[in-house]
């Protein structure tokens, strides 16, 4: 392959990470969006038989987190996501901040209030759906 041809492949692949970002930030923002004006802020997945009766298909998946290292992304379930606050490491000041609760059914083991900005990233696009879902 000469270095014209590399060249342009690279280019390409550059435009689509930007979409793929472009598309990536939409998808939370219009989550955001549905998560605060629809929801106020707090939005449970599932019910309290269903979370019993390990039916989890309504909720969305996370990848693996600390609490289930190395294990695949489906085994983790976000079963509630909220709006809350938090300081900013960096500069001080108050924020907004993504948590969600999580549960690794295979584990057995549940974790509240997970920062998701310091967890691994969220499927914003599943998100989104599992919101509009629970929204109608």
């Amino acid at each position: 392959m000469k270095k014209e041809e590399i060249a342009a492949i690279n280019a390409e692949v550059e435009e689509i990470k930007s979409k793929k970002s472009a598309i990536i930030s939409r998808e939370k923002e219009l989550a955001m969006k549905i998560l605060k004006e629809h929801f106020n802020g707090d939005c449970t997945f599932l019910t309290e038989e269903e979370f019993d009766e390990e039916d989890f298909g309504g909720c969305p998946t996370i990848m693996s987190t600390t609490m289930v290292k190395d294990s695949d992304p489906v085994d983790s379930y976000i079963t509630r996501i909220r709006l809350g606050r938090k300081q900013d490491w960096a500069t001080g000041e108050e924020k907004e901040a993504v948590f969600y609760d999580i549960y690794a059914y295979y584990l057995g083991k549940s974790a509240e209030n997970v920062d998701a900005e310091y967890e691994s990233p969220a499927n914003w696009a599943e998100i989104l759906d599992c919101l509009l879902a629970a929204a109608e």
